[in-house]
Formats: structure tokens, sequence, C-alpha cells
């Protein structure tokens, strides 16, 4: 698989849908893996990360979007509406 494109085009999307995301693919330090990660400032929760670990099942990353997708409302509301929101941001 050809990481560096597989980076690019989820960069594409994730900017599509949360503006803010940095997309990269880092190396599991345990077992020396693959995982593509997206990185975002959160209001409430600081700096955080979503990951998806690239094994021979990860065929694209449409799995690792829907974390995005399904938060894209919440992730796109203003710093006042996301800090003074109680529920799950997918819910948002």
């Amino acid at each position: 698989m050809n990481l560096g494109k597989l980076v690019k085009e989820t960069q594409v999307e994730v900017d599509k849908l949360v503006p803010g995301v940095t997309i990269t693919v880092a190396t599991d330090p345990d077992n020396g893996q693959k995982i593509l990660t997206g990185t975002y400032m959160s209001p409430k929760w600081g700096l955080s990360t979503w990951t998806e670990r690239i094994d021979r099942y990860f065929t694209n990353s449409d799995l690792f979007l829907h974390y995005f997708k399904q938060r894209s409302k919440y992730m796109n509301a203003s710093v006042e509406d996301q800090l003074a929101f109680e529920g799950h941001p997918a819910t948002f």
C-alpha cells in the first residue's frame, strides 16, 4: 500500500468534513505496524487523535473517515457550542 498516497487522499476527504484535522501515518512502537492517525484540537479534551491500524484487513480509509463524518456537525460547531453540549459528539 502506498502510504503517502493514502495520507494525501485521506487528508483531502477529511478536509471536506472537518477542516483542521492533520492526517499522518505513525508506527506502533510495540509491534512496528503502521497506524493511520487524524490529530485535531478539541475544546473539551485538548489535543485528540483518532486512529486505525493499517493491517491485512485495511483496504481503504472509509471506516477511518466515518468517525469524522459522524462527528462533523459537532467538530464544526463553535467552541462555545461544543463546550455547552453535554451529549455524545455523534448526537450533536
